[in-house]
Formats: C-alpha cells, structure tokens, sequence
C-alpha cells in the first residue's frame, strides 16, 4: 500500500494506568510492538510511531523488540519504512501528536490510519478492511473510514489526506471528533467482527481483568 500510512499514537504517561501503555505486555509483546507487526500483517508498510513520555525509555525498550517483529515480517520487501516522532509538547493533548505525526509523513501518501496504543485488542482483519475500504473508494482522499461494529463505530479510524489540513488546524487538546462529526456526509462506515475496536484500555484493573480471562497476565517490563 504505497498510498496509505499508519500513525501510532503512544506519547501518553498513562497516569491512570500506572506507565506509558506503550510498554504494556500481552502475550509477550508490549502493546506497541503488537501494534506494529499486526499493521506489517494487514499490508501497511510505512508506519509512523509517535512518542512523548518518558520517550527514551520507551523507544529504548521497545526498539530491539519493534525492529526485530517489524523487519523480519517485511523482509525482503524492500518497503518497509518505520519512523519514530518525538513529541516535546505531548502533556499538551493527543492531537498535538496526530498532527507532528501527519508532518512526518511522506508527500505522496493519501491517507493514513490513526490507531491509539491503548486499543490493543483490534484485529489485523480491522486494520486491512479499512485499508480496502479506502482502496475500493470513489474519493477516498476525501473521507473518513471508520470502524462499526455491533451497532457502534470504533476506533482506529483512516483519514484522507485532503482531511489532514483541518487535523492540524485543531489545537493541541481539542479533540480529532471535531474534525470527524464536521461532515457527516464524508463518514464511511466499515462493518467489521471485532469487539477490540471498542476495547478503550484506561486503568491497570481494567486490563488485568480482561488478561485474567483470557488466562494470561499483563505486566509492564519493570527496569
């Protein structure tokens, strides 16, 4: 997908979760790492990663992980392109950080998904329905993709580039659903099976109850 990029959001201290969510564990992979490799998976091969809060702890404890998933699923592909965005102002709001996100992204792209670290639970099969969604678009660079399912949209969503001046018009914490609910006409909704775009993670027992569950336990790597 040369014309579409990603942008992960993980610039959060994530005081009410106790660390940066970024660092986060299930299943042996931080939630950014996963993150990553199930976006490689869905076909998008230029990532932009945004980071803020304790950002070299989170870079240097994420890098050997990210890097190794990412280039050993794109090997020999000769796109794969991941970039990591610092954000000073982070404590200024998450749409500081889409929009140093968006200005990283290449020229020719026309239109990138924007997940947040803290849905780890959404599903490669997301990922890739709205990249086809956009693919299969009149005017994609025009419109908004968003997830649906059981009767409620999600997140992530996938932006048109031609969107993406009025993302960076916002100040740092007013909120990207401005920008979304501005033109209802220019929504497209994209069915979709999978809970994990509902799966909003705010506070540790929130998670550990979810991991319990599931027969697993959530930890962050303690230094």
């Amino acid at each position: 997908m040369s014309d579409l990029a990603a942008i992960v959001l993980a610039a959060g201290a994530g005081h009410r979760f106790g660390a940066p969510k970024a660092l986060a564990r299930w299943r042996g992979r931080t939630w950014l790492a996963l993150a990553l490799a199930n976006l490689s998976e869905a076909g998008f091969d230029s990532i932009v990663v945004v980071i803020g809060a304790q950002a070299a702890r989170v870079r240097q404890e994420a890098q050997t992980e990210v890097d190794s998933a990412w280039h050993e699923q794109m090997a020999g592909s000769g796109c794969a392109d991941l970039r990591w965005v610092t954000n000073a102002q982070w404590q200024a709001g998450r749409s500081g950080s889409l929009a140093r996100g968006i200005s990283a992204l290449d020229a020719g792209m026309r239109g990138a998904l924007i997940h947040a670290v803290d849905h780890p639970l959404v599903q490669v099969s997301t990922f890739a329905g709205l990249a086809r969604a956009f693919s299969q678009s009149a005017s994609p660079t025009r419109r908004i993709f968003v997830p649906r399912f059981a009767g409620q949209r999600g997140h992530p969503i996938l932006i048109g580039s031609m969107i993406w001046p009025e993302i960076q018009a916002l100040g740092a914490d007013e909120p990207l659903r401005q920008v979304v609910h501005r033109d209802p006409g220019r929504i497209h909704e994209v069915p979709v099976d999978d809970a994990g775009i509902h799966g909003n993670v705010n506070r540790r027992e929130q998670w550990e109850a979810y991991a319990r569950d599931h027969g697993e336990r959530s930890s962050e790597r303690q230094e």
